[in-house]
């Protein structure tokens, strides 16, 4: 998934460098950041535990002006789960469609930091197995979403972000906080 994802990166750059002639960005932008994610789970002494995943995101938005922008994504949480033999399992995996609010409020000419509010609309999918048996069920809620992050302006239309992101996930009346901590860019076109 991260190589796919540095892929589009590097497509996201290269479409900015061949629009590079034009003087200001349009107020558009698209996003694309992978990293790590955790689940908040209950993790039991003897079991294996995997509460921590690969995550992607992938966003567009519209800068209305004054540093805020609205935007729209999707995020890949990744799988966890827990394994206490090779015989059984449970596998945890979320995605969300996001729509949020940005504010970018600049440092200096290059940096900024960002705050993002906005709501989220979690699916969960459980899987189980029990030896050549298995089955699964999905939920999907809605929940608050949140983030903040430091941008750095490589050029007028391409930014680099590190950005730190939660919210949770639901499954059969448990609720679980997911968070995520990544790297991407932004690109104006």
């Amino acid at each position: 998934m991260i190589k796919k994802l540095a892929l589009a990166v590097a497509a996201l750059i290269g479409t900015a460098a061949a629009h590079a002639q034009t003087p200001n960005p349009t107020p558009w932008h698209v996003s694309a950041a992978a990293g790590y994610t955790k689940m908040e789970l209950p993790c039991i002494d003897g079991l294996a535990c995997d509460n921590k995943g690969e995550t992607m995101k992938l966003s567009a938005g519209y800068d209305v002006g004054g540093g805020l922008s609205m935007e729209a994504g999707y995020i890949d949480f990744g799988k966890y789960g827990f394994k206490p033999t090779t015989a059984l399992g449970i596998n945890i995996k979320s995605t969300a469609t996001v729509l949020n609010g940005a504010l970018s409020l600049p440092v200096t000419e290059s940096w900024a930091v960002v705050g993002r509010l906005g709501v989220a609309r979690v699916k969960t999918k459980l899987s189980a197995y029990l030896g050549t048996l298995s089955g699964s069920n999905s939920e999907t809620k809605s929940s608050a979403y949140f983030g903040a992050g430091a941008t750095f302006a490589a050029t007028k239309r391409v930014k680099l972000e590190l950005a730190f992101s939660g919210t949770e996930a639901a499954y059969a009346g448990e609720r679980r906080f997911l968070t995520t901590w990544t790297m991407g860019t932004s690109v104006s076109f």
